[in-house]
């Protein structure tokens, strides 16, 4: 039997990770001061914006640690285990579950998603999909290696300061000069936060996310499209946002939303909103 593990930074939801198959989701935390919680099971996104706003000190934090996936991988030993996690360029969580895994032992297999969030789903699903139609680890593991270069993640934040604030700028550093006249456009490419471009006012976050995933998609034939937010008024616009494009493109379904757990928000920072889509 196949078991499939993700990670909380993915963004799913318990019912929706009910709901696509995923087995487990494996904590990463937030701190605000001595306080710590796991996202998204001890913390909801809304609870976090809250305290956010009413805590002096910035939010710090971590990923799980090799305990915690050696819980989760012992309480599924024998069967065979898939487990799918964000970048490692990104966080500490591959190696904590490779770890794991070694101490473990079994049918245990890691794969690097070199995405987060709304992306690392994406696989997640394709995973799920290729493991029912019967196909072995292996050939899941070959075929996801095709796929990841294959998906892009693009957002729009509302603004770089918690980035800053949190030390993952990165290759996003060039915007830092413009906070406060742009609207700064992300991505994930190769396993890391990088700059897109920057629009000078937040109308235009929207329709900008639109034209660069329709110059990606325009022709293509099995779009995979999911719209992902960081809460604080987002939601609506990620769901106009993938609805409008999936309907421009005809693709006939209605996309999944991801709202991202507190880690994510933590550096995203609130009413950021975009797209992830594998074609």
């Amino acid at each position: 039997m196949y078991r499939f593990i993700t990670d909380t930074p993915s963004g799913l939801s318990q019912a929706q990770a009910q709901q696509i198959g995923v087995d487990e989701l494996v904590a990463s935390f937030v701190r605000f001061g001595d306080e710590q919680f796991r996202e998204t099971l001890d913390i909801t996104l809304e609870e976090f914006h809250a305290k956010f706003k009413n805590t002096a000190a910035f939010p710090t934090t971590s990923a799980p640690s090799v305990g915690d996936f050696q819980d989760v991988y012992e309480k599924y030993k024998g069967d065979t285990i898939i487990s799918i996690h964000l970048s490692r360029d990104l966080s500490g969580t591959v190696s904590a579950a490779e770890n794991a895994a070694q101490i473990v032992g079994g049918d245990i297999h890691i794969i690097d998603s070199r995405n987060i969030a709304a992306g690392q789903v994406l696989l997640i699903q394709e995973a799920i999909a290729l493991a029912r139609a019967g196909k072995t680890p292996a050939e899941i593991k070959a075929a996801l290696a095709e796929m990841i270069p294959r998906v892009r993640l693009i957002i729009g934040l509302d603004t770089l300061d918690n980035l800053k604030k949190g030390g993952r700028v990165g290759g996003a550093q060039a915007f830092i000069g413009g906070l406060l006249q742009f609207k700064p456009l992300l991505a994930i490419k190769d396993g890391k936060l990088a700059p897109l471009e920057r629009v000078r006012t937040a109308a235009k976050v929207m329709p900008r996310l639109k034209e660069l995933a329709l110059q990606d998609l325009t022709g293509k034939s099995n779009v995979k499209l999911m719209g992902i937010h960081t809460g604080a008024g987002a939601e609506g616009s990620a769901t106009e946002l993938a609805n409008d494009l999936a309907k421009t493109l005809n693709l006939g379904y209605t996309p999944m939303i991801i709202a991202v757990g507190a880690s994510v928000a933590t550096h995203a920072g609130p009413g950021a909103f975009g797209l992830a889509y594998l074609a």
